[in-house]
């Protein structure tokens, strides 16, 4: 309940208030890793990169090899303009998994920033493949769905 209050208020750019009732809840050891995620996103969109970056950090402890941490780490990175940490940082995002396509979106503009427009170029077409094939994993699953519906009205 209180995820989906913050994630509203965070969608209609109400960033303190949604800090706000994260830190209502106490420390943050006391937080689940949702949480912390969000309110680490609330530290990055009101530009306390340190504080955005020690919860990923925190965040990364509990779960090492998730790929989205990475990810949002490597944002913190790139927000305070470090885009070689970023470009680190979306790496290892996508070595722990390769079908996260913001994080080859985000490895193209951290090369853009790090004025390297063909590993920007080569992120990018990543990019758009990973992101059509995560179009026709839907597709196919629930077209899937369909026919096995289909399938077991035909059998009652």
């Amino acid at each position: 309940m209180l995820t989906m209050r913050v994630r509203r208020l965070l969608a209609k750019g109400r960033v303190q208030e949604a800090k706000g009732l994260l830190t209502q809840i106490g420390s943050t050891e006391q937080f689940t890793n949702r949480q912390l995620a969000l309110l680490g996103v609330c530290e990055a969109l009101l530009s306390n990169h340190g504080e955005a970056r020690s919860m990923f950090l925190k965040l990364l402890s509990r779960q090492p090899r998730s790929p989205k941490v990475w990810n949002n780490l490597g944002n913190v990175a790139l927000l305070a303009g470090d885009a070689e940490q970023a470009r680190t940082c979306y790496l290892m995002a996508l070595k722990q998994s390769a079908f996260l396509p913001d994080a080859y979106l985000n490895l193209a503009l951290a090369a853009l920033e790090a004025n390297s427009p063909e590993d920007a170029l080569r992120a990018h077409r990543a990019y758009v493949m990973y992101k059509s094939i995560d179009r026709w994993k839907k597709f196919s699953l629930l077209s899937l769905g369909l026919l096995l519906a289909w399938a077991l009205s035909r059998l009652w």
